[in-house]
């Protein structure tokens, strides 16, 4: 039986104190970094974001979820081929899980209930199916994103504005998701009444995202097996409407969208380092304006989509562009030499 347990983890937060005086980085001193569309393609639908499914043994056959405009679910592949519908009920977000040999899975937020729901491939066509789900009464605002789509764990946002984390034990054999075992306590992140509005997260870190209106800060929980946590605090841009989580020539980068423009935050530094300036190739066209983001570090069909791939949504057309995850690594490399 598929059982998902769920671990929370506690933990204070520092916030700015009333003399802090420190600003956060002047966004018109960024540098940019000027990369080109790797690939793209045009939808009828509009879709509001994204979620990867990876197949690691045929890796074109990974799906990719869209989250439609009106909240129903769809799928397709990395080329945008006979997207299928796999839901019209309302779905606020997804979340893909890397499964090894087995059936592709995500985790969805039902818009109406605040509940997890489960889906499982049913065929090589991009059709899911529903999964059965009896887990704890878990509700979630959103899921945190992670570097690429995880087995073993999944982050949301609770609506009381803390951080759950559900750790993931899913047999190969069986067509249900059952109750999570146990449960603790996760951080509550706020500043005052402002909850966390975005988060991501990797095995033993979380970053979480919160925004006064005047003011905005990054928090950083790392976990370890000593210490427990260790909190970090960043003052960053207000007005982040979301975050994905990369990591590039072994350093850990958070991507955050903000006003329709992508900055590149280097987590080892605590700040941000480049703003991508997304150029037309030499048959793709490049965008402008982004209305989402999305990340994997998995297989997606060979070649430049190898070590994973950058998806962002263009704001103006019902499009999708890709970068390539190794040419992006290899672009910041070159620029930092």
């Amino acid at each position: 039986m598929k059982r998902i347990s769920t671990v929370f983890m506690s933990a204070f937060l520092f916030t700015a104190c009333s003399g802090n005086d420190r600003q956060a980085q002047d966004l018109s001193a960024i540098p940019e970094l000027e990369i080109t569309a790797t690939h793209a393609f045009d939808l009828e639908q509009s879709i509001k974001g994204i979620s990867f499914v990876p197949n690691n043994v045929a890796p074109w056959l990974g799906r990719i979820v869209l989250e439609n405009a009106d909240l129903s679910l769809s799928s397709t592949d990395i080329e945008g081929r006979s997207p299928q519908l796999i839901s019209e009920r309302a779905y606020r977000q997804t979340y893909g899980l890397a499964r090894e040999n087995a059936s592709g899975i995500f985790l969805a937020i039902n818009d109406d209930t605040n509940k997890l729901e489960a889906f499982i491939e049913a065929d090589d066509k991009g059709n899911f199916a529903p999964l059965s789900y009896s887990g704890d009464d878990v509700s979630a605002a959103a899921f945190c994103s992670t570097a690429g789509a995880t087995q073993s764990f999944a982050s949301v946002i609770i609506p009381q504005g803390g951080i759950k984390t559900l750790s993931l034990n899913i047999p190969e054999q069986t067509g249900s998701m059952s109750a999570p075992v146990e449960q603790k306590t996760v951080q509550n992140v706020k500043i005052g009444d402002n909850p966390a509005k975005h988060c991501s997260a990797n095995e033993n870190k979380i970053f979480s995202y919160t925004d006064t209106g005047k003011r905005a800060f990054l928090h950083t929980n790392e976990f370890d097996d000593e210490d427990g946590f260790n909190l970090a605090e960043t003052e960053a841009p207000t007005n982040v409407s979301g975050m994905a989580q990369l990591t590039l020539n072994e350093t850990n980068y958070l991507l955050m969208l903000n006003n329709e423009d992508i900055y590149l935050f280097n987590s080892a530094t605590n700040a941000l380092e480049s703003k991508l300036v997304v150029q037309s190739g030499l048959s793709i066209g490049g965008l402008e304006k982004v209305k989402f983001i999305a990340s994997t570090s998995h297989n997606y069909g060979g070649g430049a989509f190898s070590e994973g791939v950058l998806a962002l949504g263009q704001a103006d057309e019902d499009r999708i562009v890709f970068i390539s995850k190794s040419y992006l690594a290899n672009l910041l490399k070159d620029a930092k030499s």
